[in-house]
């Protein structure tokens, strides 16, 4: 896995274009990356698609940015990505942009009128909490994100229909915020594994004062490879219409062998597991549009698999807390740290949240699955 996230992408790729024009951002490369791609998706819509005979695979991304708070994922999603790239598009295929808590009800409002959108929440946990009003926004988003028609029941008894439902939610959350906020039914079932989860726990870069990083000369550069950028952006959304399929056998293989090898995840992660050849085949999509392609080059499913991987290498620590077993375990985890604790001291710091013989069973757990070593009477995490 490399280091940096955009050691994936092909180098005739925008994204690659792209990540160059945000030198002094402190955001997460990641998040700017991904944030970048799901507008891409967003702006296509339904242009595009990879057909898989009975449903086809749309670049629509429903991207949610897991970290800390202030670590920049509100400017990755929206100062950076939404606001540069969604103000040059041409009204007729630019997507409406749904910001704010809101209802259910309002939100379908909405799209009915215009149903190619991008739904950002700064604080997914916000939009979907456990408020008693609302209990439906969860299931009605699961069907929503399948892109079939979606319907509510008026007042008055009637129906107001999406027939091509367009959208995607772009969202951020604190690990915490999430895991207390959201259902834990949120994991257990299909919504969150419709989501291509970022998680990332430090800012790329801390920059006390932007301004003084460039001369006058530099900054005019930079502004002027941002215009082209868009500018390539904008194009890119045009020219893409239609089926996109592998260009040729080696581009199919390269997939096949992927699929047919990973090792699927069991328990909480099973149902995301269920959805990685889905999210590979979109991002697999956007990055050969990406690279001005109207076939998917074997290089692409590399960059797709490659970016993949590299948001499921953390979701485990954002998945897994969501019942209240793994909440504990995590706690644990967490507790020992790069330390080798013993089982005393790991009772006494958990005995707030459980009970010293639920501390031996999970130690116990722990240690089979290899995910602590036991010795000379303490735990610790594997050194690799």
């Amino acid at each position: 896995m490399p280091g940096d996230v955009i050691e994936c992408l092909p180098k005739d790729s925008w994204f690659t274009s792209w990540m160059s024009c945000w030198p002094l951002a402190e955001s997460p490369r990641s998040y700017i990356l991904f944030s970048g791609m799901a507008v891409l998706g967003a702006a296509l819509g339904r242009k595009v698609y990879f057909s898989l005979d009975v449903h086809k695979v749309y670049p629509l991304l429903n991207l949610l940015l897991i970290g800390p708070s202030g670590i920049g994922k509100s400017t990755a999603m929206r100062d950076i990505a939404i606001n540069h790239l969604l103000s040059p598009l041409p009204e007729e295929i630019k997507p409406n942009l749904l910001t704010g808590k809101s209802t259910k009800e309002a939100i379908h409002q909405d799209l009915v009128v215009c149903p190619k959108s991008i739904i950002l929440a700064s604080e997914l946990a916000n939009l979907f909490s456990k408020e008693k009003y609302n209990e439906g926004m969860i299931p009605y988003f699961t069907d929503l994100l399948d892109l079939a028609p979606a319907r509510v029941r008026t007042k008055s008894g009637g129906n107001m229909v999406i027939q091509r439902p367009e959208c995607c939610v772009m969202g951020g959350s604190t690990k915490q915020w999430l895991q207390d906020m959201l259902p834990s039914t949120a994991g257990e079932g299909g919504f969150l594994p419709r989501f291509l989860i970022v998680k990332e726990d430090y800012k790329y870069q801390r920059i006390a004062d932007p301004r003084r990083m460039m001369n006058d000369q530099q900054r005019s550069e930079l502004a002027t490879e941002r215009e082209k950028v868009i500018y390539d952006f904008v194009r890119l959304v045009r020219i893409n219409e239609g089926l996109i399929d592998f260009a040729d056998y080696e581009a199919s293989d390269e997939y096949t062998q992927w699929y047919n090898t990973v090792l699927p995840e069991s328990g909480a992660l099973a149902p995301f597991a269920a959805r990685a050849g889905a999210h590979v085949l979109r991002l697999s999509l956007l990055i050969a549009i990406s690279c001005g392609r109207d076939s998917i080059h074997a290089s692409d499913v590399r960059a797709g698999i490659c970016l993949y991987t590299y948001s499921v290498d953390k979701l485990a620590q954002v998945i897994v807390p969501l019942s209240p077993e793994g909440k504990k375990i995590n706690k644990v985890m967490e507790m020992i740290g790069n330390m080798a604790l013993s089982a005393m001291e790991i009772r006494r710091s958990m005995r707030n949240y459980c009970g010293s013989q639920d501390v031996d069973r999970m130690l116990g757990d722990l240690v089979r699955d290899r995910e602590l070593i036991l010795e000379e009477g303490l735990y610790r995490r594997p050194l690799n």
